[in-house]
């Protein structure tokens, strides 16, 4: 069994990884599992099809987009919506063009472009509280949404080991608005997930967690960048007064020296994670929208 297979062009570098192991590599794969669907962990899942008979198991709200699966995965990577709506003009229609311009010219190829259409056929499906048995694992699906609107973990009472995908990492956990995350989903999956006592944590990225207390700890962690990063919101926003920030502003405030942080990629995650907190606060009521679009403390 092998949960998260990971990113389209690395199907190979797996295919040897398990052959090194001793598991046949991906023809001696009896199943495919999946915590969620981001490209990084389910994004090879229609190009595995075609190199093993292995079944692919998904959950069931995942079902729908699976006859267009790398159509699926290029609507997620496309940000340039949510970036015109999320930044003060001049700078949201700039980097939204300089988006689609990066499409156009081939420098960010989408899935269908490198692979073709790409579908996922006869996908075994499971549901929220259902036990999957897979060989000699007993796998209760448990709810875990928040990084991914569609997200699960896995638990193995027997091992008590708890497959997590993404949702506590020891890094701050991705939320992406554009992508339907949600920072108060995800609150509730750590408050879920603090509740289990695993010998083995096993998570998305980074070091597997060994032990209840170092997977409290690591649950505590995660928990921690998500208050930490409201507060910092909060903070900046209320020493701006009533004339705000827009979100590159704040997110500038929120930095070390204030400055944009590098690689392209650490920062357009953090402007998102970022901007999915302030949606959360102003709909609860803590923060307002005013004209840019900027937010001020209410």
């Amino acid at each position: 069994m092998v949960v998260d297979p990971g990113w389209p062009w690395t199907i190979d570098a797996l295919d040897v990884a398990l052959d090194e192991i001793g598991l046949g590599g991906i023809a001696g794969v009896d199943a495919w599992i999946y915590t969620h669907t981001h490209v990084d962990h389910m994004g090879a899942a229609a190009l595995l099809q075609a190199r093993s008979r292995a079944p692919h198991h998904v959950f069931e709200e995942i079902a729908p987009d699976l006859p267009m699966w790398h159509a699926y995965q290029d609507r997620m990577a496309d940000w340039a919506s949510w970036i015109e709506g999320a930044f003060a003009p001049p700078r949201g229609a700039m980097m939204a063009r300089a988006a689609r311009a990066r499409r156009d010219a081939g420098e960010s190829s989408t899935m269908t472009d490198k692979y073709g259409p790409g579908a996922l056929s006869g996908a075994v499906t499971f549901a929220l509280g259902e036990t999957l048995r897979l060989g000699s694992m007993k796998l209760e699906v448990v709810e875990a949404r928040g990084h991914d609107p569609r997200h699960v973990a896995f638990w193995e009472p027997g091992r008590r080991w708890l497959f997590a995908g993404d949702a506590v990492l020891p890094v701050p956990t991705p939320i992406t608005p554009s992508m339907g995350d949600d920072v108060v989903e995800y609150e509730r999956t750590l408050e879920r997930l603090a509740g289990f006592s695993p010998e083995l944590g096993l998570i998305g990225h980074g070091t597997h967690v060994m032990g209840p207390e170092r997977w409290r700890e690591a649950v505590a962690r995660s928990s921690r960048y998500v208050t930490d990063r409201r507060e910092g919101v909060m903070s900046a926003l209320g020493a701006a007064g009533d004339g705000g920030l827009d979100l590159w502003s704040l997110c500038l405030a929120l930095t070390p020296e204030g400055k944009v942080l590098t690689p392209s990629s650490r920062w357009a995650v953090f402007l998102a994670t970022t901007g999915a907190h302030v949606e959360r606060l102003e709909e609860d009521g803590s923060l307002v929208r005013v004209e840019g679009p900027r937010w001020r403390v209410t």
